[in-house]
């Protein structure tokens, strides 16, 4: 009504020492049509008036050089402004007795913080539709106004001193609204919050570092039905139904899916609480959406690798067992405990049954095995042993373990599986009694094979004698002794008269000349006889030389001994004598003076022999004119090494891996039990047999390694 009666805009003057109510107060009025003026104090606001004409005063009470009360007194006393329209705006004064002051010096209206802008001008519009009236302070005013002026002089003081400090906390304020904002902006925290009215419920504010987790702006996602749409199309049922039901109670918790904006699915985590009035109605849903697809996918990784140890066990028909080291609890899988016969329940879950259960000779040793798995001492556990089965019976157990340690790298948990090995363990057993057997053949066709040189060499030996024999038998059948006896028996028939014999008869004549032919003849025979003699006598000695090797071989103990590793070389080339000669061989011996060793003195004469005879028919195959066999003997270390090589035959490269392969042989009349033996012995004395060659025509060396024990 009062609008209608003002045709021109009015004119108001604002008075207020605060700059940011100042200019709200200002944007309000303008709003309505009004033309403001303004000033921070009484002061300020006295100037203007004498510059401007106003149509109404809104001012403050309490501020600077001059307050409001002090104001409308100026005001009031001048006379053309007696009837200007004066209205108070303030919250610093509540009381009835301050408005009653207010009015006795001369206001119009008192209106209370905060008002809106319709509020403030319908009181203007009311003033100034209403007739003119002059107003003035009253006595009382006045009285009032003395009393309070030195009080509202230090309250201004006081005010001052606070609007500092509250400038310097608001200052404050909005460094830390500024750092919650940038940690809100970093974090992987969404925080939303959602207008309640009845069922619905419309978002009014979503964190801007939405956009860094889902890639949409917060306008983009300041609408329910984006969140609709963007919910997985497994989770969309389940959240809109648990959304209902969240607005009728207090909120909810719960994990689902959104799409993201280049169309991959992120999971969050949704914690939120309905904020009621006073009345019980609930008003707002304030929420969080944590980002946890990492855990989520973490977790699925860990499911499904539970999933697969879980059906690893199954198909290795594994036990399971896990040992708590901060609570000693203790568990023991079905399957760990079936492998023993027993069910499920019939076997408590702590470390007693392990120990009743495992075999003495075991237990202690399985356990300080353990200790040194947890202490560091070893990397690996795994260990084999003895558990007693419900049958009675022991099963052979390997158990192999991880452990599991907290951030200090402490073991808190030790975590591991039982394999029933029995079946493997007897196999390993009657594996290592066919070994066994087969070293003991093998042996057996060594020492075969070894005598069998020794014949061979007697053999050899006995060809020489046999020869040496027939050629003296031949050389006694054609003997000139049997002319000798006829001149003797020529000589008796003359016997009377020898002397004419010799002078007057042809025959006799002839005999002395015959006589010298034929002792000189005889003694050439006899030369030659006794060649023949030596030489069957020296065969006679090497067949009795190698009959006392061979001899001595046999008695040979099977313990150790100490032996003079020369001594056995020189006895089994020996052995070996006639075949190196017969095929004109040359030995080259390079013997270093080594300390007599510990060994077994049969089996290592076995494997040199052996070794010699196999370079002799290496020569035998060969073309090469000169034929050597050298043989050394020398000290590497802690080893001593025999090392015979000859430059016969060779060995083709790809039979070198199997030259000691049981049963493999380049030989016609082979069987391959000679080198496999040899190695099988030296193995079993703690060293080695190997063999190395250029390839076909260029020879072999063969090597024996064997520890050194003075």
């Amino acid at each position: 009504m009062g609008k209608k009666l003002v045709e021109k805009a009015l004119s108001v003057l604002i008075v207020e020492d605060n700059a940011a109510n100042r200019q709200l107060l200002r944007t309000q009025l303008e709003s309505e049509g009004m033309i403001v003026r303004d000033a921070e104090d009484g002061v300020a606001a006295l100037e203007v008036l004498k510059r401007e004409r106003v149509d109404a005063i809104i001012s403050d009470i309490l501020m600077p050089r001059m307050d409001g009360y002090r104001l409308c007194y100026e005001v009031r006393r001048q006379t053309r402004f007696a009837t200007l329209p004066f209205i108070f705006y303030t919250s610093t004064c509540a009381s009835t007795g301050d408005e009653a002051l207010a009015i006795s010096l001369g206001a119009d209206r008192f209106i209370g913080k905060p008002a809106s802008a319709q509020v403030l001008s319908q009181a203007v519009w009311d003033l100034m539709a209403a007739p003119l009236r002059p107003r003035s302070p009253t006595l009382q005013g006045i009285q009032e106004l003395a009393l309070t002026k030195e009080y509202s002089e230090r309250l201004v003081a006081k005010l001052e001193a606070t609007n500092i400090e509250l400038a310097l906390r608001t200052e404050e304020l909005d460094k830390t609204h500024e750092r919650l904002r940038e940690l809100v902006a970093h974090s992987p925290a969404v925080i939303y919050k959602l207008k309640i009215e009845g069922q619905q419920a419309t978002p009014v504010f979503v964190s801007d570092n939405v956009e860094r987790l889902l890639g949409v702006t917060v306008a983009e996602s300041a609408t329910v039905e984006w969140w609709r749409k963007s919910l997985h199309p497994d989770d969309r049922d389940r959240m809109l139904a648990t959304l209902a039901e969240g607005l009728r109670e207090a909120g909810y918790t719960a994990e689902y899916r959104l799409r993201h904006r280049d169309g991959t699915f992120r999971w969050v985590l949704d914690n939120n609480r309905v904020l009621h009035d006073a009345a019980g109605q609930p008003q707002q849903l304030v929420g969080v959406w944590t980002d946890i697809t990492e855990r989520r996918r973490a977790e699925e990784a860990l499911q499904a690798s539970e999933e697969r140890y879980a059906l690893a066990l199954r198909g290795a028909n594994d036990g399971l067992w896990d040992w708590n080291l901060e609570t000693d609890e203790v568990f023991y899988s079905p399957r760990w405990k079936s492998m023993l016969g027993y069910a499920d329940g019939e076997l408590e879950n702590n470390l007693t049954t392990w120990k009743r259960l495992t075999h003495p000779a075991d237990c202690e040793a399985t356990l300080v095995r353990v200790a040194d798995f947890l202490a560091g001492r070893i990397d690996k556990f795994e260990v084999e042993f003895r558990m007693l089965h419900k049958q009675g019976h022991y099963v052979y157990i390997l158990s192999r373990a991880f452990r599991s340690d907290d951030r200090h790298g402490k073991a808190r948990r030790l975590v591991g599986t039982h394999v029933d090995i029995t079946e493997r363990k007897r196999a390993e057993f009657e594996l290592e009694q066919m070994h066994n057997q087969l070293l003991e053949v093998s042996r057996q066709a060594g020492m075969a094979e070894f005598a069998t040189g020794v014949l061979h060499n007697v053999g050899n030996v006995l060809n020489s004698v046999n020869v040496a024999t027939a050629c003296l038998s031949d050389s006694l059948r054609k003997s000139k002794s049997a002319s000798l006896s006829k001149v003797v028996a020529l000589m008796r028939q003359h016997e009377a008269d020898l002397g004419a014999f010799f002078t007057h008869d042809p025959k006799g004549k002839q005999l002395p000349g015959y006589l010298a032919q034929l002792a000189d003849h005889l003694a050439g025979e006899q030369a030659a006889a006794l060649k023949e003699l030596g030489d069957l006598q020296k065969n006679v000695e090497h067949i009795k030389s190698i009959i006392t090797v061979q001899q001595d071989s046999a008695k040979m103990s099977r313990s150790t001994e100490a032996i003079q590793l020369t001594d056995l070389v020189e006895d089994a080339l020996k052995l070996n004598a006639s075949g190196l000669r017969n095929n004109g061989i040359q030995v080259i011996k390079e013997f270093e003076e080594i300390p007599p060793i510990m060994t077994e003195k049969h089996k290592v004469l076995q494997i040199v022999v052996n070794l010699v005879r196999n370079a002799i028919e290496a020569c035998e195959g060969s073309s090469t004119p000169e034929k050597r066999l050298t043989i050394r003997v020398r000290q590497e270390a802690d080893r001593v090494r025999i090392a015979v090589a000859d430059n016969g035959s060779g060995i083709l490269p790809e039979n070198l891996p199997r030259v000691f392969a049981h049963g493999f042989t380049t030989k016609k009349d082979g069987h391959g039990f000679g080198l496999h033996s040899s190695a099988a012995a030296a193995k079993e004395m703690g060293g080695s047999l190997t063999v190395q060659s250029a390839g076909p025509g260029r020879g072999s060396t063969f090597a024996l390694e064997l520890p050194l024990t003075s």
